[in-house]
């Protein structure tokens, strides 16, 4: 699973850490909390560097996913 190899997994409560670590078996150490009032102040160009910074080199891709966390959106495949 593409999840499973991701250095870190993004979620915006607590509650969807803990959903996110039972729906696809995750360990603690991938999982990291990024409140929406935090996500909603970066919008300056530096903030971005910044905080892509703390998740991946340079070079690395991100991958973005943008909704609720259902079946039927395919975020599992």
């Amino acid at each position: 699973m593409a999840n499973y190899e991701a250095w870190k997994v993004i979620c915006c409560s607590d509650y969807m850490i803990s959903h996110v670590k039972y729906a696809f078996g995750l360990p603690n150490d991938k999982l990291v909390m990024v409140q929406t009032r935090k996500r909603a102040q970066l919008r300056r160009r530096n903030d971005l560097r910044e905080f892509r910074s703390k998740f991946a080199l340079p070079e690395e891709k991100i991958v973005l996913f943008v909704g609720r966390l259902v079946y039927e959106k395919g975020i599992h495949v």
